[in-house]
């Protein structure tokens, strides 16, 4: 760290480079460094700089170099460059060709090119450029990503969306945060972001936008619902097919074909900004809690999106992101624990075992169980007792704000579009329900 920041003092003032600058004691008493530190930054700022003058005097004489001012076609429907020059050389790479060719690599790759050598000692040389793609281009979609998060904290989006359904509750509503008071559990699964559906085939519409919306006013009415007074924790399980599919190709993981809106790197960035916007004003009230649970529809997809969600709030001591490998994720507040799983995988008869096997000290150590699944879209609560009463747990399979697709209308696959909220009590367990209806 000390030689960079060494470094970066002497790019800014090249003068300090120069031998009869001042002596190296001097200089780094007023860099506050060492003289060791000093003749290594110099050195490597001047080999740094001779580096990109010999980069600018090869792309100079490269130029001199073309014999013929090239041929350039554009395909704007297709998305792609063929380019051709004749020059005295052959280009090695593609930091070269694109500079011979005039290519811009932030939009386009090269995936094609030919040299050939004419009898004149002179070469041909030809290119096919692409569009890069986005929803296949991993590099250029962490960039993407580096630069929106660059401009979400250096805008006053940042500010805005702190407020982004927070400012809709009554003013009278919002308390101080409690650091020891109730847990409060927000369980939207199975929004199938990126699901179609057509009024004339399904009865009604849904796509993107509507899944969105939805989920955004979901959540505002829930909370507007809820007592916030004593709640210190809020719960937030995310996934249970949350996308609708699972890659480019518009498939669900196991490779089953969807009706889908959007392209894929729509669908995603979509997903992204709503649950950061929504985690973040839900950190407004509460610490937040965030579990992501994969689904049949999207498990590589919402793994990644945790991914996103642990990096964008890692340095927010007030959210915590828990994205593990595992399928099942389990959370424990006060005598109350809880087991999220998608439950299209696991025998329901067997989720207690599963659970007091997995997770014995947590077993052991509440009152209170509860194991909630998506998947099957239905409202449906299973109670299984033990010897003892208090060893009981709860089964229940909880609702979607999805509306059908065109398959699942025509198998009659319809329900209530509902999302719902609870409220915990550390001693007393669920206190509390809520439930809002589309």
């Amino acid at each position: 760290m000390i030689i960079t920041q060494t470094m970066q003092k002497f790019i800014d003032n090249p003068k300090m480079l120069e031998s009869g600058y001042c002596s190296k004691a001097k200089l780094a008493q007023r860099l506050g460094t060492t003289i060791d530190d000093i003749t290594e930054s110099r050195f490597k700022v001047k080999q740094m700089m001779s580096s990109l003058d010999h980069a600018q005097e090869f792309f100079k004489e490269l130029k001199s170099e073309i014999v013929n001012e090239h041929t350039t076609r554009v395909d704007n429907e297709k998305g792609t460059i063929t380019s051709d020059v004749e020059t005295t050389f052959e280009p090695k790479n593609d930091i070269e060709l694109a500079e011979l060719h005039k290519i811009d690599l932030t939009k386009y790759k090269i995936s094609t090119y030919w040299s050939k050598l004419k009898s004149n000692g002179k070469f041909t040389s030809s290119v096919l450029a692409t569009l890069r793609n986005i929803d296949k281009d991993i590099p250029k979609q962490k960039e993407s990503l580096i630069e929106e998060i660059d401009e979400y904290f250096g805008s006053k989006k940042a500010i805005e969306n702190y407020r982004f359904f927070t400012r809709e509750i009554d003013k009278d509503r919002k308390t101080a945060k409690n650091t020891d008071g109730q847990l409060l559990e927000i369980s939207i699964p199975d929004l199938h972001i990126g699901k179609m559906s057509h009024r004339e085939e399904t009865g009604e519409d849904y796509d993107l936008k509507i899944a969105s919306a939805r989920y955004k006013n979901a959540i505002t009415q829930l909370l507007k619902t809820a007592n916030l007074d004593n709640v210190s924790d809020i719960l937030l399980p995310i996934g249970n097919d949350l996308f609708n599919v699972d890659n480019q190709f518009s498939t669900t993981t196991g490779g089953t074909p969807q009706d889908c809106d959007s392209r894929f790197h729509k669908m995603v960035g979509a997903a992204k900004e709503l649950l950061i916007n929504t985690i973040t004003g839900l950190s407004a009230f509460a610490r937040v809690h965030v579990l992501i649970v994969p689904g049949n529809h999207d498990e590589v997809t919402t793994f990644m999106l945790g991914e996103i969600l642990e990096a964008w709030f890692h340095n927010d001591s007030n959210i915590t992101v828990n994205n593990t490998a595992k399928l099942r994720k389990y959370f424990q507040f006060g005598k109350n624990s809880f087991l999220y799983t998608h439950g299209d995988k696991e025998k329901h008869g067997d989720l207690g075992l599963i659970f007091a096997t997995e997770e014995p000290r947590l077993w052991a150590d509440t009152k209170y169980r509860f194991v909630k699944l998506g998947h099957l879209h239905k409202q449906k609560k299973i109670e299984y007792i033990t010897t003892d009463t208090l060893q009981g747990f709860q089964i229940e399979i909880l609702p979607s704000l999805s509306s059908a697709d065109k398959w699942h209308y025509g198998k009659g696959f319809l329900g209530a579009k509902q999302a719902k909220a609870y409220l915990y009590d550390k001693e007393l367990g669920e206190i509390a329900q809520y439930t809002h209806t589309v």
